[in-house]
């Protein structure tokens, strides 16, 4: 599920108000410190909902926010936060420890520690909550001790990353139970950084090996039609060896070439059923998505889909064909019933003669 406030209706002075009150006061529970003037206040704030765990995002022109006492008392959400800055530099203050983070780097703490955020510029934060009991066990010690700062160019600060965007564009597609378990997989990443327990090691691994298989097949689809394609390729667009890459299709039961050679025949076959490419040959569609081999295309062709390209392509016609006919039909009949309440003298497609009735078109 997605939410976000709608603002839009409001006057400019009401919409300072409502975000103080509604948004940060009574969602967020934090209390903005300091007050943009109503003309220039621009806010947006994103959640998506799932299950247990919490993943929003907030811009806001706001420079300062304080979580205080009074406000975690209010609450009682007792979870780990995972905040990474969008846009601006921001400094969290803690009771003990200062903590000065640039744009994707992450500070990771307890909800139920008082603290302020501050950014020159305005705030812009993508949050994820885990609830404690989920991570916890993953942990070893149970929870972190102080604020960690995460920088969004470490090797683990990258995967988290990686793996926190590709849950926020996919969650709102997803069924809740999928949603869940993808941020659970996040969370085995999230106390890789916290200093994880073996169990919380394991899931790390399936996180990682998770977000690093999404990365590599999102590199493949964006470079399916490049006949150079290859593993070696791939693996160095990644950083990671060949080996490695090999390893991460090995659970899905499909080889890294047996992925690339599936793609390229789904790409091709709806080049042949679209009437968009009608006008072009066979050959010209297999080598446009990076075959190099007509005989080798039209053996992988007829083994996935158990038949040829041309007979596809045919087979897509007549349907294309016999709907137009329908249609063709369907207007025929249509005009024959608008002719009958017009009366005889009244052809099809005529105008009805002024004040001989009225004419409803319906489909």
């Amino acid at each position: 599920m997605q939410r976000r406030p709608v603002m839009s209706d409001l006057a400019a002075r009401d919409r300072l108000a409502f975000w103080r009150d509604v948004v940060c006061t009574n969602l967020y529970h934090v209390i903005p410190d300091d007050w943009p003037e109503p003309e220039t206040f621009h806010a947006k704030w994103d959640v998506r909902d799932c299950g247990p765990f919490g993943l929003s995002d907030v811009v806001s022109t706001h420079r300062k926010r304080t979580r205080a006492s009074a406000s975690i008392a209010r609450d009682g959400f007792d979870a780990i936060t995972v905040q990474r800055v969008l846009a601006n530099p921001v400094d969290f203050s803690f009771a003990a420890e200062d903590v000065s983070l640039q744009p994707g780097d992450f500070c990771i703490f307890a909800m139920d520690w008082r603290h302020q955020a501050t950014a020159c510029h305005g705030l812009g934060l993508r949050s994820l909550e885990i609830p404690r009991a989920v991570l916890a066990p993953l942990l070893a010690g149970g929870g972190p001790r102080g604020p960690l700062k995460l920088r969004g160019d470490s090797p683990l600060g990258a995967l988290l990353a990686s793996g926190l965007d590709a849950a926020w564009a996919q969650i709102p597609h997803l069924g809740p139970d999928l949603g869940e378990a993808v941020l659970q997989n996040l969370s085995g990443l999230v106390a890789l950084a916290c200093g994880a327990s073996p169990e919380g090691r394991n899931l790390a691994g399936t996180g990682a090996r998770s977000v690093r298989l999404d990365a590599a097949m999102a590199f493949v689809t964006r470079h399916l039609a490049e006949p150079e394609m290859s593993p070696a390729r791939a693996a160095a667009a990644l950083g990671v060896s060949v080996r490695y890459l090999h390893k991460l299709f090995e659970p899905n039961g499909e080889s890294f070439a047996q992925f690339v050679t599936r793609r390229r025949l789904e790409a091709c076959r709806a080049a042949l059923e679209s009437p968009t490419g009608a006008g072009r040959s066979v050959a010209d569609i297999a080598f446009g998505w990076g075959f190099n081999s007509l005989p080798t295309f039209y053996r992988a062709f007829a083994a996935a889909f158990d038949a040829a390209p041309g007979d596809v392509r045919d087979a897509s016609r007549r349907v294309r064909c016999a709907g137009r006919d329908a249609i063709g039909s369907r207007n025929e009949a249509r005009g024959r019933r608008q002719a009958a309440l017009m009366g005889p003298s009244v052809a099809p497609g005529a105008m009805a003669p002024a004040g001989h009735g009225i004419l409803e078109t319906r489909p």
